[in-house]
C-alpha cells in the first residue's frame, strides 16, 4: 500500500457522505478502479458504515421486546401467585370456618357431675371444632326452670382430616354461672340460676340465636334430653 492509497482512505468517509470535491470524488474512483486493496477496504467501510448500524438497532429492538416480554410474563407470574396464595387461604378458611352439626349419638359423649355441681360433657370422639349452648326457660310439670340446650359443630378439618386422639381437654362444662368449651372453639357463656336439665339439640342450626321463639320451640321440640337434675 502506498501513499496515494493512504490519502484515498483517509478520503473515503467523506466520500461516502458525498461530501467531498468533484474532483476528488473522480480522483478516488479512478483509484477504486484499479485498487483491489482499496476497493476491499472501501466495502468493509461500507458494511461498517451502513449494516452494523441496522443490525445494532434490530437488536436493540429485539432486546427492548424481549424485555417487554419478559416484564409482561413477570407481572402475570406475580398475579397468578397472588391469586393462587388467596385461593390457597380462601379454602382454609373454609376448611377451619365451614361447620357441620355433629349429629347426636348415644357414646358421642358422657356426662358426669361433680362435687361442686359442675356438669362435664366430655367428647368421646377424635375431635370436633366448636361446642355450642344456649339457655332457656322453660315450662315443665306446671314449673319454670332454666335448661341449657347444646350441640357439637365439625367443621370440614376436624370432619376429615384429624382422626387422632386429641390431646387436650375435649370438655364442654356447665357450672353455677357459667359455660365453658374447654376443648374447641366455643365461646364462654354467663347464664343465672341453677341448670335443672340439658338438651342435645337436633335438627336445623342455622343462626339458631337469632330465631324467634315460635321456630325455636319447634327446634327444641325434637331436642334429646342428655341430664336431668335427680331430686
Amino acid at each position: 500500500m502506498n501513499n496515494i492509497c493512504n490519502i484515498v482512505r483517509d478520503l473515503l468517509p467523506i466520500y461516502n457522505e458525498n461530501l467531498c470535491s468533484k474532483d476528488s470524488k473522480e480522483f478516488i474512483e479512478k483509484h477504486l478502479i484499479n485498487c483491489d486493496s482499496c476497493k476491499q477496504y472501501y466495502y468493509q467501510l461500507k458494511e461498517e458504515l451502513f449494516y452494523s448500524p441496522q443490525i445494532k438497532s434490530e437488536d436493540q429492538i429485539q432486546s427492548k421486546s424481549f424485555k417487554k416480554l419478559k416484564k409482561h410474563f413477570f407481572r402475570k407470574n406475580i398475579l397468578v401467585s397472588i391469586f393462587s396464595i388467596t385461593a390457597v387461604l380462601l379454602l382454609i378458611t373454609f376448611i377451619r370456618q365451614f361447620q357441620i352439626p355433629i349429629k347426636y349419638q348415644p357414646d358421642l359423649f358422657t356426662i358426669n357431675q361433680a362435687e361442686d355441681t359442675v356438669i362435664d360433657i366430655k367428647f368421646s370422639k377424635s375431635d370436633y371444632y366448636k361446642a355450642n349452648g344456649m339457655f332457656k326457660k322453660i315450662k315443665k310439670d306446671g314449673e319454670m326452670i332454666n335448661v341449657a340446650y347444646v350441640y357439637f359443630n365439625d367443621n370440614i378439618w376436624t370432619k376429615y382430616f384429624t382422626h387422632s386422639e386429641h390431646t387436650s381437654i375435649q370438655q364442654f362444662s356447665i357450672g353455677e354461672r357459667i359455660m365453658a368449651d374447654y376443648g374447641g372453639h366455643g365461646n364462654t357463656i354467663e347464664h343465672e340460676g341453677n341448670i335443672k336439665a340439658i338438651y342435645y339439640l337436633i335438627g336445623n342450626y342455622k343462626k339458631l340465636n337469632d330465631m324467634s321463639q315460635e321456630n325455636f320451640s319447634k327446634v327444641a321440640e325434637k331436642a334429646i334430653l342428655i341430664w336431668e337434675e335427680k331430686d
